[in-house]
């Protein structure tokens, strides 16, 4: 299952300084950070055991939905996902049997109508806490540097074909740059 834990929306700062938008960024963080993890504690409490990981559903169900009151049309959307990276679904089980090429998944995404071309068009995707543990509850091919990035090439590329501008992957907390031109968007 998927579920929105809870969204927050970055305004832009009141101030162009530099150290002025340094000090909003960080002070929104903070705040917005205490929210999020309060938000997200009753979904790791008690949790049984998944068997499926539907990843690409996912990415696709957030995109599809809209966008907050006030926010225009155009306007940056990250999305964050809190995940392994590791599909396990008719798509894929990118935990333990050998991965589909590149060209296997589109064609399996397409035929299910997921992530299709334009579906995450100007989205930047960020996987984060993606770190490379084996499976403990079966036995799975190892976890290597080279299927790893077989993973991180698979969604890539479904992302890229989707749309999206920017997909990243990070072991731990996803974090931003301050840029004007993010500010001006």
């Amino acid at each position: 299952d998927a579920v929105i834990v809870a969204s927050v929306l970055s305004e832009k700062p009141k101030q162009s300084r530099e150290s002025a938008r340094k000090a909003y960024a960080k002070q929104f963080a903070a705040a917005q950070g205490d929210f999020l993890t309060k938000a997200m504690e009753p979904f790791f409490e008690n949790r049984p055991l998944l068997r499926r990981s539907p990843i690409a559903e996912t990415i696709n169900w957030v995109a599809m939905l809209s966008l907050p009151p006030g926010v225009p049309p155009g306007t940056l959307r990250r999305t964050i996902f809190i995940t392994d990276a590791r599909e396990v679904s008719e798509f894929g089980d990118f935990e333990c049997v050998a991965l589909p090429t590149p060209a296997d998944f589109l064609k399996q995404l397409r035929a299910q109508d997921v992530l299709t071309p334009g579906s995450l068009e100007g989205s930047h995707l960020h996987f984060a806490f993606v770190e490379p543990k084996p499976v403990a509850r079966r036995k799975c091919l190892p976890m290597t540097v080279a299927r790893i990035r077989g993973i991180q090439a698979l969604w890539t590329v479904a992302a890229q074909n989707a749309g999206a501008s920017e997909v990243t992957f990070d072991t731990g907390v996803k974090s931003f740059p301050i840029s004007s031109k993010e500010d001006a968007s």
